[in-house]
């Protein structure tokens, strides 16, 4: 375990399972380097088996668990956030679909927060006479906008998720990107306040 686990830097923690006591004495005992101990969960599994069984046991057992853990760090994520945005500078946040897409585009974004309840899409459209074409972010179920500049009917040219589509821009930039769930206060928050598009930033912009 201390070769396979000590030096990973993306460790989030360790689950033990098995049958009987051994388990917890093995957790509790010293077999484990100090370090991976800190890592241990404290909840032990019971599994029927100990071959490669007992492990897709311990695996399905442990789906609770694992959702705990990604909602924990999510809720962090936000609160990560919101400390910046409460800085009398403003911070290193960006909000909001036009000033994250801002950032993300000069490679400013450290890490982007998209809510797993945000229905946009991104079309790229024309204007059915030629006079203009451009891009613009629509609901799902919204109706087409009009044409800026003659107030004309607009053609799709393309359709995009608008969370792949910025999704797209931070994979070229290093951006990490978070998926937030709705299930936790600071996942409606991310939603409602923010239109469900956040960043926190490498660098300030303007």
């Amino acid at each position: 375990m201390t070769e396979a686990f000590l030096n990973l830097p993306d460790l989030k923690g360790i689950i033990i399972g098995g049958p009987g006591y051994s388990k917890e004495e093995f957790a509790t005992g010293e077999y484990l380097h100090h370090e991976l101990k800190k890592k241990v969960l404290p909840t032990f599994l019971d599994t029927g088996y100990t071959d490669e069984y007992g492990l897709r046991e311990l695996v399905e057992k442990s789906r609770e668990i694992l959702s705990g853990l990604d909602l924990m760090r999510e809720k962090s994520l936000v609160q990560r956030l919101m400390e910046e945005i409460r800085k009398e500078d403003g911070g290193l946040a960006a909000y909001g679909e036009d000033q994250v897409r801002h950032a993300l585009q000069l490679g400013a974004v450290e890490t982007l927060l998209v809510s797993e309840g945000l229905r946009k899409s991104r079309l790229r459209l024309r204007c059915a006479n030629g006079d203009w074409d451009g891009e613009k972010t629509v609901a799902e179920d919204g109706e087409l906008p009009t044409c800026p500049k003659d107030g004309g009917t607009l053609v799709v040219v393309e359709n995009r998720d608008l969370i792949e589509d910025l999704t797209s821009i931070a994979g070229g930039m290093g951006t990490t990107v978070e998926l937030i769930s709705k299930d936790s206060e600071e996942g409606q928050l991310l939603l409602r306040a923010f239109g469900g598009i956040a960043a926190i930033l490498r660098f300030r912009v303007t």
